[in-house]
């Protein structure tokens, strides 16, 4: 009986001791951490064959475990821009087909059209400021586009 919650328990405890010694745990980490929590955690409750202490505690483990992934299911877009992770928190295709199309109707959102077809940015600062600053736009909405064609 020990060593099954010992089993149980495991992860739990190095999600815990990864979670706390990083200084920066990116959303993409705590997502991660927590998908495979809650497989782990669903190896012993889908077994109910018998109703044991293991049992128990896996599915109130999970139980809190979902009031939270509720609120971070809210941070698809960060969780996808992470380069550690990308897609990987998203474990079937229409989970990842959503999160792209939220990634995309977002950046679609902010997407502001490029009035000029310039892209190239000045080597020196230009003696006009503002120009300069409008080069600076240009060249990020040509990024954008790029990104949203890679997509």
């Amino acid at each position: 009986v020990i060593d099954n919650i010992v089993e149980l328990l495991e992860p739990i405890l190095i999600a815990t001791e990864l979670l706390s010694s990083s200084s920066y745990s990116t959303i993409s980490d705590i997502c991660l951490t927590f998908l495979g929590l809650y497989h782990h955690l669903s190896k012993f409750i889908d077994n109910k064959s018998q109703i044991t202490e293991q049992y128990i505690m896996a599915d109130s483990i999970r139980f809190k475990l979902n009031k939270y992934w509720f609120i971070l299911e809210e941070s698809t877009i960060i969780t996808i821009l992470d380069p550690s992770s990308k897609l990987l928190t998203f474990p079937t295709n229409n989970e990842k087909d959503t999160a792209l199309t939220s990634l995309k109707n977002t950046i679609t959102q902010y997407n502001i059209p490029a009035t000029t077809t310039t892209t190239t940015m000045p080597k020196l600062m230009p003696k006009n400021k503002r120009k300069f600053f409008k080069l600076l736009l240009i060249q990020q909405q040509t990024i954008k586009q790029l990104l949203m064609e890679e997509l």
